[in-house]
């Protein structure tokens, strides 16, 4: 493993990893020549992450990210490339640690703390973390199939055929249907008017 890896992960962290997906990772050896034609210098702490965690895929939700600092194929970012970055301050510099939408802030600083979701000190911890809490909130599986209303009533026992807006039964077609007030004594007054229509 690269100078600047940290302590040996849990063993309910190595059993998270166990069981995800590992795509193949750029050679940690071809991630450091890019970070430098890149402009950046290759912090140990970049290195030793690329070489303990490239390649996994970690589903957030609906999102998805593949850990690692430069990835061949990729989606968000220029395939072979290394994303880095000196802060706003212009002291320390930050690395893109995975393929995955930039909103997420999935990023590492020289020193190897990660900045997504929140602070933690290393990746380590964020993988020690993330494997505690989907040991201790699995995620619920695949939902048991709802059963689906009946074509006749709507939610709350009104019946379709009903057909009201705001408490008032609508005249005419519903499709395409706006409230629409005309001023009293106009004799074209309808309770709706078709939007249709110009």
């Amino acid at each position: 493993m690269a100078e600047g890896s940290s302590t040996e992960l849990s063993p309910r962290a190595r059993r998270m990893l166990g069981e995800w997906k590992r795509r193949p990772a750029v050679p940690t050896g071809e991630v450091e020549a890019a970070i430098r034609a890149a402009g950046c210098p290759a912090f140990a702490p970049w290195l030793a992450f690329h070489e303990r965690y490239a390649g996994y895929v970690e589903s957030f939700y609906r999102d998805w990210f593949v850990w690692g600092l430069v990835h061949r194929e990729t989606y968000w970012w220029t395939p072979n490339k290394a994303a880095c970055e000196r802060d706003w301050t212009g002291c320390r510099w930050h690395i893109w640690c995975a393929e995955g939408h930039p909103s997420n802030n999935y990023r590492l600083d020289q020193d190897g703390v990660f900045t997504g979701h929140g602070h933690h000190r290393s990746f380590d911890l964020y993988v020690e973390r993330l494997a505690a809490v989907r040991e201790f909130a699995p995620p619920a599986g695949p939902h048991p199939p709802r059963q689906r209303p009946s074509r006749d009533r709507v939610p709350g026992g009104v019946r379709r055929s009903d057909r009201t807006v705001s408490g008032r039964r609508a005249v005419g077609p519903v499709p395409a249907v706006l409230p629409h007030r005309h001023p009293p004594g106009d004799s074209t007054h309808r309770e709706w008017q078709d939007v249709s229509r110009p």
